[in-house]
């Protein structure tokens, strides 16, 4: 008699734990990106003491968790689900460019295209304190 109860609630929890791990990813992907586009810009220099650069990473994770709390969860699992579109010729390339200095701009997806523009408005927002 709970055998189909146990079942539905089984599966009940597996989605759950897959949305929670595609959210994470998602989350990894968005920090990556706005670490590297502010190393980028000249965050964290490295003639700066240790102190500093640690307040420093400490305010820009708190503009990153404030921006990413308002980003559509939809988008970020549709950015996900496009990344892990790239093919893998792509992907070689990207790390190729990026080991060289170069700057990579990936236009493979208009979701994650459109992800990453969002998340690079509301994390400047939040920076500035003007995130609503």
């Amino acid at each position: 008699m709970l055998a189909p109860v146990k079942k539905v609630l089984r599966t009940v929890f597996v989605v759950l734990a897959v949305r929670d791990v595609v959210l994470e990813v998602g989350k990894t992907l968005a920090m990556g990106h706005v670490l590297d586009r502010m190393l980028r810009t000249g965050a964290l220099p490295d003639a700066a003491s240790a102190a500093e650069r640690l307040a420093e990473a400490a305010r820009l994770r708190r503009a990153l968790d404030a921006a990413y709390a308002g980003v559509d969860q939809r988008l970020v699992r549709r950015a996900v689900a496009a990344a892990r579109r790239l093919p893998g010729h792509v992907i070689a390339r990207l790390r190729e460019r990026l080991t060289d200095g170069a700057v990579a701009v990936v236009d493979a997806d208009d979701d994650l295209s459109s992800f990453l523009q969002e998340l690079d408005r509301r994390v400047d927002l939040a920076l500035l304190g003007r995130l609503p």
